[in-house]
């Protein structure tokens, strides 16, 4: 018969005795413990508590609360988990330093996929995140900038081997968003290339308006000295100021429709011009065919009237 031991310990500091009581088997196989203390990874303090053995354990796990109101958890002699005085649980070490510390591990949540049995990992990890071989996970980081009563951004960190993590990505407290770069200064700021199927840039005042009657083109003569004093065209932004500032995509498209636009209005002046000129060119041709037929016809007269000559 197996028997287990059930002891009851007062908070007090009073000791309850053991009682023992048969569940068939022959000898005691598993007991709860609250009279003896035990002392754990060689310190010299006797902690009290609950602990449970069996015989084909060399080692028994133990729960006990201590003199600090906090409750650890073992297991083969090694605590595994705490929660202290304060309601912060650590699990992997035995200082927490937040509500759910976690140390030495990393964590694995799965989730059922719509009209599916199987489980999906919602969030997942690997490897820890610090160590000497090449490693997966999330740092999630507050990015320094905010002082007491101010608020600050978020930051996401990633790591190769076993190198210091770098900021891939940066949620700044005001909404501006930073890959590659620590200091966006736009809703989204990207140190490096972008590669997209398609871009939409909204953009007002399109160069309709140049098509409209009365809007002055301007004559070649001084867009040719505008650009011989400045080196580039009228209202298009500089080299120098694009190296500095930028350029605004959608502003830059609008800008070239106007030159486009407004190129388009002198090639159809031009066209109109050529047209007049080649006109002009074939009555030119034409009246010099008359003129060449009236002198033939006049040569031909004056030669019949010196042949009749005695």
């Amino acid at each position: 018969m197996k028997r287990l031991v059930l002891i009851a310990m007062l908070s007090v500091g009073v000791l309850a005795k053991a009682q023992t009581f048969d569940a068939g088997g022959n000898g005691p196989a598993v007991a709860m413990d609250a009279v003896d203390r035990f002392n754990y990874l060689g310190k010299p303090v006797a902690h009290y508590g609950l602990g449970w053995y069996s015989e084909a354990m060399s080692i028994p796990p133990y729960m006990y609360m201590s003199g600090f109101a906090g409750i650890k958890l073992f297991t083969w002699g090694e605590a595994r988990m705490i929660i202290d005085g304060s309601g912060k649980v650590g699990i992997g070490t035995l200082n927490p330093e937040s509500k759910l510390h976690l140390q030495d591990g990393s964590v694995f949540i799965k989730t059922l996929r719509a009209g599916s049995n199987s489980e999906y990992p919602l969030i997942s990890g690997t490897q820890a995140v610090n160590g000497t071989s090449g490693h997966a996970g999330i740092y999630l980081y507050e990015d320094g900038s905010g002082g007491f009563g101010q608020a600050s951004g978020l930051a996401f960190k990633v790591s190769v081997n076993d190198a210091s993590p770098a900021t891939a990505l940066l949620i700044k407290a005001n909404g501006n968003i930073g890959i590659g770069t620590d200091t966006p200064n736009e809703k989204l700021s990207v140190n490096g290339k972008i590669r997209a199927k398609e871009i939409k840039v909204e953009a007002t005042n399109w160069p309709d308006y140049v098509f409209e009657e009365g809007y002055k083109v301007g004559k070649l003569e001084e867009l040719e000295s505008y650009i011989k004093a400045n080196k580039h065209l009228p209202d298009m932004p500089a080299a120098r100021e694009i190296a500095t500032n930028g350029l605004e995509l959608g502003e830059m498209v609008r800008l070239q429709q106007q030159k486009i636009e407004e190129l388009t209005l002198h090639l159809i002046d031009k066209d109109k011009a050529l047209k007049k000129v080649e006109l002009e060119n074939t009555q030119l041709k034409a009246k010099q065919v008359e003129q060449d037929t009236a002198i033939k016809k006049m040569i031909e007269r004056i030669d019949k009237i010196e042949l009749k000559k005695p």
